[in-house]
């Protein structure tokens, strides 16, 4: 077992349910790193060993709107996952989405879009992946070049690294962070 901060960018600014629909975190940046920013860089200089991405728009750092006009959630947001959270608050550990079924990502965008969005975006393990079905969406991305080997190379080294800290490969109990 191992601790995951969540849910970033920050949830619980408005009243909207993610399980339904995108929430949003309408901070400005100057409160943002007042609260969540602060809030998450403390649990980065902690040690925290995973950080859960939220189906939460954060329009102050991505302020992308699809044809729709809808705001990108930050779980397929690569400004928010790898711009912010790795180049800008230094999170190098096991980045995960929260569930991929719930309305705040499933009513953005189809299955396939945002199994592909969230990797590219710089998440590295999917919550609650639906199988088969998402690994044949991956293999058929990697295929047909919308996703890289180096970025599930790069997903891939961030599990196995955090199972090894926590001993999963040697046999018996797992060891200790």
């Amino acid at each position: 077992m191992v601790a995951c901060a969540k849910h970033f960018p920050g949830d619980g600014v408005d009243d909207l349910d993610q399980h339904v629909v995108t929430s949003v975190n309408s901070l400005s940046l100057e409160k943002w790193w007042a609260v969540f920013g602060q809030t998450f860089g403390k649990n980065i200089e902690a040690g925290v060993l995973s950080i859960m991405i939220g189906h939460i728009a954060f329009p102050a750092w991505d302020n992308h709107l699809d044809q729709r006009r809808i705001q990108r959630p930050a779980t397929v947001s690569r400004r928010i996952v790898t711009d912010l959270l790795r180049k800008r608050l230094g999170f190098e550990d096991l980045i995960i989405t929260d569930d991929m079924s719930m309305g705040g990502i499933a009513g953005y965008m189809n299955r396939k879009d945002r199994t592909v969005g969230c990797l590219n975006a710089g998440c590295d393990m999917l919550l609650f992946p639906r199988l088969p079905e998402d690994y044949t969406i991956l293999c058929e991305a990697y295929s047909s070049g919308t996703l890289s080997g180096d970025r599930i190379t790069d997903a891939t080294r961030r599990v196995l690294e955090l199972k090894t800290r926590l001993g999963l490969h040697k046999q018996g109990r797992a060891s200790r962070v």
